[in-house]
């Protein structure tokens, strides 16, 4: 990715491969794979920890607290997938 910008004048940290089957979205710079790595850990650490705070069994707020990062957590990654991607260049058409 040579010198490709985005709408708002940044640098990509995704590149997006699109084909007839599968879509896959792929880190190409360094902040893409923190924000990879920063969603995987948050993941990890911070629902456990909501579902374990407190007495044994989990209670309902916990498990809406659960789902609720989890679900945020989740939307705001999507997000930055799609705004800060640009489409792969496609080597045969020349784009």
């Amino acid at each position: 990715m040579s010198e490709r910008r985005l709408p708002g004048g940044g640098k990509p940290w995704f590149v997006r491969v699109r084909s007839r089957t599968r879509y896959k979205i792929n880190p190409c710079s360094a902040e893409g794979w923190w924000v990879v790595i920063g969603y995987c850990l948050f993941l990890s650490i911070f629902p456990g920890l909501v579902l374990l705070m407190g007495g044994q069994p989990p209670s309902v707020p916990r498990w809406i607290t659960f789902a609720t990062l989890l679900i945020a957590s989740t939307a705001v990654f999507i997000v930055i997938l799609f705004r800060m991607s640009l489409p792969a260049e496609d080597k045969e058409k020349g784009k």
